[in-house]
C-alpha cells in the first residue's frame, strides 16, 4: 500500500534555506495551492481513518481511489513548487529556488515518491538550482559591516577588516575564525596580506570627527601584524588629514602609505620611514609600488600621476593630461602599474582611462567610458585586458555658471578593454546600483564585481555575458576577490559577514590530486618544462563508476576512488610520459599507452603489471627521436580497448599491433601507412580496425589477421581521426583539409563530404545512436544529419580549441574539453551550455559515467576532477539536503509567500 508523504508544512522550515525578500511575491495563484495541499491533506486523512480490515472486501476499490486521489495532489503540488523554484531562478535567488525545489519532494526515499515520470521538471529544477547556487560558506562574527575580504597567496585563509576595529583570520576550508586582530579604535577600511602571506596590513578608516569637524588624531592609521600569531609587528604614524591608504611592496620587506603630506616609505619590521614623497599640491589618494619594487606611482586630485624611485623619494615623472571637463580640477581617481610594469593606467572625473609608458611618460592611449564621471580600472593578470567602472555610479555635470556640480545616480556599465589597442571588447551591465569594485581572476577570464545593491556578479572577461549572480548579502558589498586559484570568490559587506562561493558552475565533489614532477620523473619533460610534468593527459571511470583511472606526464597511471577523491593504487613502470589510461569492459584490467613506445596491461586491484606490449621499432626519421625540445613534433601513441576488453591495439609511428588482453600476446600487425598513426579504433563487434594516418589515408583492418581490407582516400590533408558507425557499416573521418567525410566500411566508397570550417584542429565521431555526426573543429562543436548530411547545429563558447567530446549514456548531453582551460556540458536538444566546469590549465579530456550521474575531467594543472551531473533524484536530493542543512532556513513569511505551508498564513 502507498505510504503517504509528510510534506512537513510545520517542519519545512527546518529544510529550507534564506534568507530572501520576503515582500517578493511571486505571480502563482496562492488559492490552487491551498486547494491541492488541502486534498492531499484530506486523502492523508482518509487513508489513516480506514481500520485493517478495511483494506480488504468490499472497500478495496474505494482505498484505491484515495490512493490515486493523494497521488494526483501530491504531484500537482509537487509541479507547483518545481514552478515556483523555476521562477525564484529567474530572478536569481538560487538559494531560494534550491529549497523551494527540495520542499516539492520528501524527506525519504525520494526516488520512490511519487512516479517521477510523472514529474521531471521536479529533478529538473532542483539540479538547475544546484548549479546555479554558488554559495559556499558564510563567515559570521563581526559585529560591524565588513569594508574588505581577501584571500592569502595560498588560499588556504581568509582576511576580513570591519567597522567594528577589528580585523578576522578565517580557515577558508571550515568558515571558522583563526585569530582576530584587536588594536584600532575605529573602523578597518582595509586589510591585506604580504605577497608571503607571513604578514598583515591594516589600515584605519575615515579620521573621526569633533562636534566642530576637527579631526581626531590618533597617529594610529596603518598597523602591520604577524599573519600566525596575529601579534602587532609596527605601527606607522600617517597624518589623520587624508583617507590613509597603505600597501605591500612586492617582496613584503616595505609598505608605502599616502596622505595629504605626500607618500611614505617604511620598513616593515622596525616601522621606521626610508622615504618621504613630496611634490603633489593636493593630497596623495593612492600610493603603490611598481612589480620590481624600484618605484612607487602616486595619484592626486591635483590632476596628476607621478612616479618616484622608492628608495630615494626623488620625483622621477609626471603624467599630465586628464581634462579638467566635468570638474573644477582633473582629479586623478586610479594610478596602477600593468603586471609587467612598463605601462600605468589612470582615471580621471573627465571619463576617461589613459594608458602611458611607464618609462617615458608619454601617454598610449585614451579609453573613453561615457556612463559616468567617478572612474575606476585595472589590468587583468596577463595584461593583455583592462577593466573600467564608476565606483559610485554618478554622473557629473558642471555648472560653471553657479560654480557648482550636479550628479545624478546610476548603475553604471562595466566595460572590458584590449589593453595594446584600446578597442572596446565587452561591455556588461546588470546591477541595479553603482559597481564598487571590479576585479579579474587569475587566469583573466572571469570578472568579479561588487555592488552596493547587495550582490556581486560574475562575467566573461571577453564576451562581457553573466556568468552568476552571488546573491545572499542583506546590504551593500564593499569589495570581492577572487581565490588565488580561481575557483572561489570572496565577498565582504555592510551587513556584517564575508561569503565565499563557487565560481564554477559545475558541482565539483571530488579533486583527484598526486601527478607531480619528482627527480625520478625529470626525464619526462617535454620542451624542457618541469611545470607540465604533473599534467594529467587522461582520465576514465571504470565501468561500475567507482573508480577513475588518470595517465599522466609524471609516467604514472593512477587509480582513484571516484566518490570521496582517494589516491588507491599507482600504475608504475613506464619509462616516459603516460598518454592514455581506460579499464577494459569487466573493470579487472586497464591498459596505459607512453611515449615510451609500449602499451602496459596492469591488474585493476592490485596494481599489478601483467604484460608489456612493445615491439615498435623506430626505423623511420618520423619516429625517431621522442620529442624532449623544442623543434619536435610528438610521437602520438594511439590506442584503443575493443568493446568486450579483450584485445588491445596500438599504434606508434608507421604500424598498429593488436595484442590479447589478457595475456599481452601479440594477434596481429598492421602495417602499410607511409606516416605516422594518428588514431586507432575497433568496430563494434571488435572484428576489424580503422587507423588514422598523416599520409592522409584511413585503412580498415582485419583485426585478427591483420589483412588490410580497404584503403580511405581522398583527403588532401592529414587525418586527423577515423571512427566507426555504431553499427560498424560505415567510418568518419577529419582530416586537416578541414572535411569531414563518411565512407563506406566495406568498399571504401565515400557516402558524402562536410566541409566543417576554417579550423585544421579536430576530430570526428558518430553519435551513439549513429544518427548524427559530430565534429570538434577549433573551438566550435558541429552536429550533421548521418543520413543526409544536412547541418543541424553549431554550438559556440569555448574561446579554444576542443580538446576531448563525450556523450552522456542517453545522449541528451554532451561534455567538452578545451584549452581554453574548462570543459562545457551542453544540452543537445537546445544547444545551451549547462555547466562550466573549470581547471587552472588546459583540459585535455572529459568524460561521463557509465551512469551520467557524473563528469570527470583531467587538466594540465595536475589534477582531475569529478563533477556532479545526476538527474538520480537520491543523489540529487542527498546532496542538496547537505547544503541545506547548514544554512539559514525561510523564515515564516518567506515559507507561506512560497507556499510552503498553510498554517499561519492567512487567508
Amino acid at each position: 500500500m502507498l505510504q503517504p508523504a509528510t510534506f512537513g508544512y510545520d517542519a519545512v522550515r527546518q529544510m529550507v534555506y534564506g534568507p530572501s525578500d520576503p515582500s517578493r511575491r511571486l505571480m502563482r495563484p496562492r488559492i490552487a495551492f491551498l486547494e491541492l495541499a488541502r486534498l492531499a491533506l484530506a486523502g492523508v486523512l482518509a487513508l489513516a481513518a480506514l481500520p485493517a480490515w478495511a483494506q480488504d472486501g468490499g472497500v478495496e476499490q474505494q482505498v484505491q481511489s484515495l490512493e490515486q486521489d493523494l497521488r494526483h495532489a501530491q504531484i500537482q503540488v509537487a509541479r507547483h513548487r518545481a514552478s515556483i523554484a523555476t521562477d525564484l531562478l529567474a530572478e536569481g535567488d538560487a538559494g531560494a529556488a534550491l529549497a523551494v525545489a527540495l520542499s516539492a519532494m520528501p524527506q525519504a526515499n525520494p526516488s520512490g515518491w511519487p512516479d517521477l515520470a510523472d514529474i521531471p521538471q521536479v529533478s529538473t529544477t532542483l539540479y538547475d538550482a544546484l548549479v546555479a547556487r554558488r554559495e559556499l560558506t558564510v563567515l559570521r562574527g563581526h559585529t560591524g559591516g565588513v569594508d574588505s575580504a581577501a584571500f592569502s597567496p595560498d588560499g588556504a585563509r581568509i582576511l576580513t577588516g570591519s567597522w567594528d576595529g577589528t580585523a578576522r583570520i578565517w580557515d577558508t576550508a571550515s568558515g571558522e575564525t583563526i585569530l582576530v586582530l584587536h588594536g584600532h579604535s575605529r573602523l578597518i577600511a582595509s586589510a591585506a596580506f604580504s605577497p608571503d602571506g607571513t604578514r598583515i596590513l591594516t589600515e584605519d578608516g575615515r579620521p573621526l570627527r569633533t562636534s566642530l569637524g576637527q579631526p581626531i588624531n590618533s597617529d594610529q592609521a596603518v598597523r602591520i601584524w604577524d599573519a600566525a600569531t596575529g601579534t602587532e609587528i609596527a605601527t606607522l604614524s600617517v597624518p589623520e588629514e587624508a583617507l590613509p591608504f597603505a600597501a605591500f611592496s612586492p617582496d613584503g620587506e616595505r609598505v608605502v602609505t599616502a596622505s595629504l603630506e605626500g607618500a611614505r616609505v617604511w620598513d616593515v619590521e622596525s616601522g621606521n620611514m626610508l622615504a618621504h614623497m613630496r611634490g603633489h599640491i593636493r593630497t596623495v589618494s593612492s600610493a603603490s609600488f611598481s612589480p620590481d619594487g624600484e618605484r612607487v606611482l602616486t595619484a592626486s586630485p591635483d590632476g596628476t600621476a607621478r612616479i618616484w624611485d622608492a628608495a630615494s623619494g626623488a620625483q622621477l615623472l609626471i603624467l599630465r593630461g586628464h581634462e579638467p571637463t566635468a570638474w573644477p580640477y582633473a582629479s586623478i581617481l586610479t594610478a596602477v602599474f600593468s603586471p609587467d610594469g612598463t605601462r600605468i593606467l589612470t582615471t580621471s572625473y573627465d571619463q576617461t582611462a589613459r594608458v602611458w609608458d611607464a618609462a617615458t611618460g608619454a601617454q598610449l592611449m585614451v579609453l573613453q567610458h561615457h556612463d559616468v564621471h567617478d572612474l575606476r580600472a585595472g589590468f587583468s593578470p596577463d595584461g593583455e585586458l583592462i577593466v573600467t567602472y564608476a565606483d559610485t555610479g554618478r554622473t557629473i555635470e558642471w555648472d560653471s555658471t553657479a560654480d557648482r556640480s550636479t550628479s545624478t545616480l546610476t548603475g553604471g556599465t562595466t566595460r572590458v578593454w584590449d589593453a595594446a589597442s584600446g578597442i572596446e571588447i565587452a561591455a556588461s551591465s546588470g546591477h541595479e546600483s553603482w559597481v564598487v569594485s571590479a576585479v579579474f581572476s587569475p587566469d583573466s577570464r572571469q570578472i568579479v564585481t561588487a555592488s552596493s545593491d547587495g550582490t556581486a556578479r560574475l562575467w566573461d572577461a571577453m564576451s562581457g555575458a553573466s556568468i552568476g549572480v552571488l546573491r545572499g548579502h542583506e546590504d551593500e558589498v564593499e569589495s570581492a576577490a577572487f581565490s588565488p586559484d580561481g575557483r572561489y570568490a570572496i565577498t565582504a559587506s555592510k551587513d556584517g559577514t564575508a561569503r565565499i562561493w563557487q565560481t564554477t558552475s559545475g558541482i565539483e565533489t571530488a579533486v583527484l590530486r598526486g601527478h607531480e614532477l619528482s627527480p625520478d620523473t625529470s626525464a619526462f619533460l617535454v620542451f624542457g618544462d618541469p611545470i607540465g610534468a604533473g599534467v594529467v593527459e587522461s582520465a576514465a571511470f571504470s565501468p561500475d563508476g567507482t573508480r577513475v583511472v588518470t595517465a599522466s606526464w609524471d609516467g604514472t597511471a593512477r587509480i582513484w576512488n571516484a566518490l570521496n577523491g582517494d589516491e588507491m593504487v599507482i600504475l608504475r613502470g613506464h619509462e616516459h610520459i603516460v598518454t592514455f589510461a581506460d579499464f577494459s569492459d569487466d573493470g579487472r584490467r586497464i591498459v596505459t599507452a607512453s611515449y615510451d613506445l609500449t602499451l602496459r596491461i596492469w591488474d585493476a586491484a592490485t596494481g599489478a603489471e601483467i604484460a608489456i606490449v612493445q615491439g615498435h621499432a623506430r626505423t623511420e626519421p618520423q619516429c625517431d627521436p621522442i620529442p624532449v625540445g623544442p623543434g619536435h613534433a610528438p610521437v602520438v601513441v594511439a590506442a584503443a580497448v575493443s568493446t568486450d576488453g579483450t584485445q588491445v591495439a596500438g599504434g606508434i609511428c608507421l604500424t598498429t599491433r593488436v595484442w590479447d588482453a589478457a595475456t599481452g600476446r601479440e594477434i596481429a600487425l598492421l602495417e602499410g601507412h607511409e606516416g605516422p598513426v594518428q588514431s586507432v579504433a575497433f568496430s563494434p563487434d571488435g572484428t576489424e580496425i580503422v587507423t588514422a594516418s598523416l599520409d592522409g589515408t584511413a585503412r580498415v583492418w582485419n583485426a585478427v589477421d591483420g589483412n588490410e581490407i580497404v584503403v580511405l582516400s581522398g583527403h588532401e590533408q592529414p587525418i586527423r581521426s577515423a571512427d566507426f558507425s555504431p553499427d560498424g557499416k560505415r567510418v568518419v573521418t577529419y582530416a586537416a583539409d578541414r572535411v569531414v567525410r563518411v565512407w563506406d566500411a566495406s568498399s571504401g566508397v565515400e557516402q558524402f563530404a562536410l566541409v566543417a570550417g576554417q579550423r585544421i584542429d579536430g576530430f570526428a565521431a558518430f553519435s551513439p545512436d549513429g544518427h548524427q555526426i559530430v565534429a570538434a573543429i577549433g573551438d566550435e562543436v558541429v552536429f550533421w544529419d548521418a543520413a543526409s548530411g544536412s547541418e543541424l547545429a553549431r554550438l559556440t563558447g569555448h574561446l579554444r580549441g576542443i580538446t576531448h567530446l563525450d556523450f552522456s549514456p542517453d545522449m541528451a548531453r554532451i561534455v567538452t574539453a578545451s584549452s581554453d582551460d574548462t570543459a562545457r556540458v551542453w544540452d543537445v536538444a537546445s544547444g545551451q551550455t549547462v555547466a562550466i566546469l573549470h581547471h587552472a590549465n588546459i583540459v585535455s579530456s572529459a568524460a561521463f559515467s557509465p551512469d551520467g550521474s557524473r563528469v570527470v575531467t583531467a587538466s594540465r594543472d595536475a589534477t582531475a576532477r569529478v563533477w556532479l551531473h545526476s538527474r538520480t533524484m537520491d543523489e540529487l536530493y542527498e546532496y542538496a539536503r547537505d547544503i541545506v542543512d547548514h544554512l539559514q532556513p525561510l523564515t515564516e513569511e518567506e515559507a507561506c509567500t512560497y507556499h510552503l505551508q498553510i498554517e499561519g498564513c492567512g487567508p
